[in-house]
This record gives C-alpha cells, sequence and structure tokens, in this order.
C-alpha cells in the first residue's frame, strides 16, 4: 500500500494539491490601476480634468503597450534560450519601437529616476471650529498638477499591482516566466512615461478644440498622430 501512494504521488495523483501542480492564473490585474492613479498620472501630463470613459480607455491603452513590449521581450529571450526576463530584453523591445532606456539604465544621466513609489501630498487638515473657505473651480486641480509635475522623479502606480498585471500578461507568451532584477521597474518607468507623454498630447488637443476635460476621442487622435495601432 505504502509503494502504490508513493508512485501516486510521483505520477502527480491524488495526493498533490491543484497550487502544486500547476501555476495559478492571474486575471483582471488591470483594474489594479484605480482611477486616482490614472487621475495622477494624467495631472502629471498637464490634464486638468477626465471624462468618466477616460479610465477604462486608459487602462486598456497600458494594457496593449505592455502587450507588445512583452512580446518582443519574449522573443529575445527565447532567442538566447533564457528562463528569465532581463533588462536586455526589454531594451531590445523598446528599440524595436524606437524608444530608448537612456535616463533608467545610466547612472549618469541628469533626469535618472529614483523608481520609488511617490508620497501622497498632505492634506491641511481643518481647524476646529473654523469655516473652510471653498476653492474656486479647478483650483484643485492646478495645486495637484504643480505637485506631481514638482515630484516627477518617482513613479505613480503601485508596485505590486503593477508587478501583478506584468506577470499576467506575461503568462500569454511563457507559462513558466520568470524575471530578473529591476525588470518590473524599469518597466513600470518606461509605461508611466509613456501615459504621461500621451496625456500632454491629449491635453493640447482638447485645448485645441476649447475643452478643458479630456475625452477619449482626444488620447486616440494623439495616437494617431503618433503612427500607432487604435
Amino acid at each position: 500500500m505504502a509503494t502504490a501512494k508513493r508512485k501516486d504521488l510521483k505520477k502527480g495523483g491524488k495526493g498533490l494539491s491543484a497550487s502544486s501542480k500547476h501555476r495559478k492564473v492571474l486575471r483582471d490585474n488591470i483594474q489594479g490601476i484605480t482611477k486616482p492613479v490614472i487621475l495622477r498620472i494624467a495631472h502629471r501630463g498637464g490634464a486638468k480634468s477626465l471624462s468618466g470613459l477616460m479610465y477604462e480607455e486608459t487602462r486598456g491603452i497600458l494594457k496593449v503597450f505592455l502587450e507588445e513590449i512583452l512580446h518582443d521581450a519574449t522573443i529575445y529571450k527565447d532567442y538566447t534560450k533564457r528562463k528569465s526576463y532581463q533588462v536586455k530584453d526589454l531594451d531590445f523591445a523598446l528599440k524595436v519601437k524606437n524608444r530608448y532606456l537612456v535616463a533608467a539604465v545610466d547612472p549618469n544621466a541628469k533626469t535618472t529616476t529614483s523608481l520609488q513609489g511617490c508620497k501622497l501630498r498632505k492634506r491641511v487638515e481643518k481647524e476646529p471650529g473654523k469655516q473652510r473657505r471653498r476653492a474656486k473651480a479647478g483650483t484643485n486641480s492646478l495645486r495637484e498638477i504643480r505637485y506631481t509635475q514638482k515630484n516627477s522623479d518617482c513613479l505613480i502606480i503601485p508596485q505590486l499591482a503593477f508587478e501583478r498585471l506584468i506577470r499576467e500578461i506575461a503568462q500569454d507568451y511563457d507559462t513558466d516566466s520568470r524575471f530578473g532584477k529591476d525588470f518590473f521597474l524599469l518597466t513600470q518607468l518606461v509605461a508611466e512615461n509613456y501615459l504621461v507623454s500621451l496625456y500632454k498630447d491629449a491635453t493640447l488637443a482638447a485645448i485645441h478644440a476649447n475643452r478643458i476635460k479630456i475625452m477619449p476621442k482626444d488620447i486616440q487622435f494623439a495616437r494617431k498622430l503618433r503612427g500607432e495601432r487604435v
């Protein structure tokens, strides 16, 4: 009886749990990019207010961008016969799209990002017995824009949420994917810079249309001008 149980364990029988036989399938981690995170990215790009449809639009754009990067990085990883994604795979995937990891990789670059999470702005607490004066429309948005642009040397998206999203997308290309040091942080840096620059162009498009609120058609127009797939 004991030998039969050992054979069943070796063959992956009832003795092994489901988690030990297969990796856990990650799904719907794009929802970890929350609305406040997207709004802070938009503020860094100079956007004052967003349409309600912009949050789902931004999630879709980010997922497509990461899928393209990981697809090219997987091709280079498999070509070099390695099991883990390295920074050079990311560098290769970006060079294919005419993007470069200059400030992130070069420690002597002037615009090197610290690769640390941003601290939220401290709100002034209301004094007891004193009525708080209501600010004019748009004043708080301008204050947030100035704060996020002044502290632009940090990462906005929570690192664990972004890591889960990368692992979910990588499952489509490699079921047993592993990641090297700083791959997640540098990929997050590239993705955030891409979204911020996209919001800058979308803000200019909205201003040209005599609007303050950014709408999905503004960001789609900016992507068309860049020659990206919409």
